[in-house]
């Protein structure tokens, strides 16, 4: 089933075009374009749900376009705010303040710690009734996408839709981004949200809360929540869209590769710490059995290169793991990793393994 693919009813529906829009500008599968589309509705009408699903824009490889996808939302989202490198108390301010879409490129900057700050506040954001306890209690309910990390800490990462991106081949259709014809574009786009908004939002804002029933089966509980202001978007233009953005909705969210990348980062260091039979590494030797590792992202995990010391350290650091130095000989301290640091998140994510290290 291709999205909005031979749908003549839709031909010139918002939904439509807003995917036709992405589409000519990026490399993504037809069910993302889909959902970035419903996503950008959303922004519109987000104050009529009771959740916000946020999006983590990613890609296996470098210049496959996350940056684009931000400055394409930028055009046609509500409110929205563009921002890279954005640190913790500026987005702090930002949100407190207006609420806005928040489009965060090089999302590292504020996830490079294990800020509670933050999580407290993207977490509570992602409710309609989360309150942010700063130096007054604040409602932070708005839409968030995020560019720039594969993996995202876990609190935020269950919280968000993974929109892949893909580098764009010599022979793809893709139209090359001339900023101001695209806002051309977006214009259009605009005044079409605006106008369905205003004819719908009272309705969204009057459905009651969806049944188990209402959702795909495949999806549990958390997920169900993510994505029901996107269900009742789809379900209030109806026609086929309803079933088509269950279809992409399910699909996504089946082949997240995030979750399951950071799962399978925290396997082989538990396998490599079992291998050395030792309690503590140096980064040195950990990166040396990762990148050996065939099949595995981090081979090529540094724009094509293998993973380096400091790609290690911003994966680890917002789960509170952190390099320390490791005492090989009184002349050999190098900085590294104790097995006790990984232990609750083995606990947590993984099957018992006889091989682990025991801290």
């Amino acid at each position: 089933m291709e999205p909005f693919i031979n749908m003549p009813d839709l031909a010139d529906h918002m939904l439509y075009r807003l995917a036709r829009f992405f589409n000519q500008y990026l490399s993504c599968a037809p069910e993302q374009a889909a959902v970035l589309s419903v996503w950008t509705a959303h922004t519109w009408c987000f104050s009529a749900a009771r959740t916000t699903p946020y999006l983590n824009i990613c890609s296996h490889q470098k210049q496959s376009g996350k940056t684009l996808c931000l400055e394409l939302l930028n055009l046609i989202c509500a409110n929205s705010w563009y921002a890279t490198g954005i640190s913790p108390a500026a987005l702090i301010g930002k949100i407190t303040k207006s609420r806005p879409t928040a489009l965060l490129d090089e999302c590292q900057t504020i996830f490079g710690s294990s800020d509670k700050q933050i999580r407290g506040l993207l977490v509570s954001g992602s409710k309609s009734s989360g309150i942010f306890e700063g130096p007054s209690a604040v409602s932070v309910f708005c839409p968030k996408a995020f560019a720039g990390m594969r993996i995202m800490p876990l609190a935020i990462d269950d919280r968000s839709i993974p929109i892949l991106l893909h580098p764009v081949g010599p022979a793809a259709p893709i139209q090359r981004f001339i900023p101001e014809r695209a806002a051309e574009e977006g214009e259009s786009l605009v005044a079409a949200l605006r106008q369905w908004v205003d004819q719908n939002q009272t309705a969204l804002r009057e459905m009651p809360p969806y049944t188990r029933e209402q959702f795909p089966p495949e999806l549990s509980p958390r997920e169900q929540d993510l994505v029901e202001p996107l269900l009742q978007i789809a379900d209030r233009i109806g026609g086929q869209v309803p079933q088509q953005i269950r279809y992409c909705l399910v699909k996504i969210l089946q082949h997240d590769s995030s979750k399951s990348c950071f799962a399978c980062l925290l396997s082989d260091i538990r396998d490599v710490f079992g291998s050395y039979s030792r309690d503590r590494l140096p980064s040195a030797a950990l990166l040396e059995w990762l990148n050996s590792l065939k099949d595995r992202p981090w081979r090529i995990w540094h724009e094509g290169a293998p993973m380096n010391p400091r790609d290690l350290a911003d994966v680890l650091r917002p789960h509170g793991i952190t390099s320390r130095n490791i005492y090989l000989d009184k002349n050999n301290v190098p900085k590294g990793y104790a097995a006790r640091d990984f232990s609750p998140l083995w606990q947590h994510y993984l099957e018992p393994k006889n091989a682990a290290v025991q801290p």
